[in-house]
């Protein structure tokens, strides 16, 4: 019997070549996650990439008659609330649960346990809205953002003395990875792990800090942006234990959509999106809790930068869906015909072939005695 991990990102024909020196082998058992990240292919040509066994053996398998399949849907890794909030961004959108295995009691090592205050009463969530711009480096193209170095490095820096837990640094860009090492390095923190979101995969900590790097664009098309990627963001997101900080502009991540959406639509129940202000209220001995959100002498540590515009774009994005639900009540009924294009129904019987003034249960005493208008081919009106 062989035993295949991270069977995601395990080439197909590399997993078949390897097989092949166990002639007596009469069983294969592949473990892994099509929600997170597969084989990196950018290194081949886009021609070879699909259908010729380099792709993760996965998705063969998927496609494969004959094998048994099962689904495991208990998270036995992360605090209640965390594998809510990554159920509600990687899974849930397609038809897939992941139910914590974790109590409350067992997973409040970073909640109850470490002398910190958190934004929202006994909430394992932190997310820091910064909106300072990026530095794109001109010629690996990759990207740092100095300030959110410095707001992760306060952080750790209140946060390390007071957890005793691991803490892993998950970074978006390779730039922002080796800024916020160099960083570790100098302040000697051997045991902060920093790494970039693809190089985590098959890791966990007992903290995780994710670094979004990216911040102030207000319009933008995040539809094939390697930060928005669904699989690489659920790796980055779920390798936390006991907690999970969020460094980023929230409001560009929100606008974002996808992943990114969908899981702050959940975090957002359950925590309160600060400023880096916070950093310095988390440790401070007179800040008290109201209506469970940290409040020093200057006030609520809520975002009120980050709550002001989403609360508006929620709400105008409410309206909009639910004009559109309202006009699709009125919308001509349709079925796919066999061409894929849809075959409109009249309203009346419900059936194709005429529209509901030409349907024969309309009453004949009615039809006959009102004159139809009819669009003739000389453009006019009869």
């Amino acid at each position: 019997m062989v035993v295949c991990d991270e069977g995601g990102q395990a080439p197909f024909s590399q997993l078949l070549s390897a097989l092949s020196n166990f002639p007596k082998l009469t069983k294969l058992l592949i473990a892994g996650d099509r929600r997170q990240l597969s084989v990196h292919l950018e290194e081949f040509p886009e021609a070879v990439r699909n259908g010729l066994g380099l792709d993760t053996i996965i998705w063969n398998l998927d496609m494969a008659p004959g094998v048994d399949k099962t689904t495991l849907e208990t998270n036995y890794r992360s605090h209640p609330a965390l594998t809510e909030c990554i159920q509600a961004g990687a899974y849930a959108a397609h038809g897939e649960r992941l139910t914590t295995g974790r109590t409350l009691a067992e997973m409040d090592r970073l909640t109850t346990q470490t002398p910190i205050k958190l934004p929202h009463k006994n909430s394992p969530l932190v997310l820091i809205h910064q909106t300072d711009p990026m530095i794109q480096d001109p010629t690996s193209f990759s990207a740092t953002n100095p300030e959110m170095t410095r707001t992760v490095m306060d952080f750790i820096g209140n946060v390390r003395p007071r957890f005793t837990g691991s803490i892993r640094i998950i970074c978006f860009y390779a730039g922002q990875a080796k800024e916020l090492g160099t960083a570790v390095a100098n302040l000697e923190l051997e045991d902060v792990i920093v790494n970039t979101a693809d190089a985590c995969q098959g890791h966990e900590s007992d903290l995780a800090v994710v670094v979004t790097t990216k911040a102030g664009l207000t319009t933008l098309d995040a539809s094939n942006a390697f930060w928005n990627d669904e699989r690489r963001v659920n790796v980055a997101l779920s390798r936390g234990r006991y907690g999970l900080v969020v460094v980023g502009d929230m409001k560009m991540l929100w606008t974002a959509g996808g992943i990114w959406r969908r899981f702050l639509r959940s975090a957002l129940n359950k925590t309160t999106v600060v400023t880096p202000d916070y950093i310095e209220a988390m440790v401070d001995n007179n800040a008290e809790y109201d209506n469970n959100i940290l409040t020093t002498k200057n006030g609520s540590v809520k975002a009120a930068n980050f709550y002001d515009e989403w609360k508006d774009e929620d709400n105008m994005q409410q309206q909009q869906q639910s004009t559109s639900q309202f006009a699709n009540q009125w919308r001509p009924a349709t079925r796919q015909q066999r061409g894929g294009g849809p075959i409109r129904l009249c309203h009346r019987c419900r059936q194709p072939g005429h529209i509901i003034r030409d349907c024969p249960n309309n009453n004949n005493n009615a039809s006959t005695s009102r004159q139809r208008n009819t669009w003739t081919r000389s453009g006019g009106w009869n």
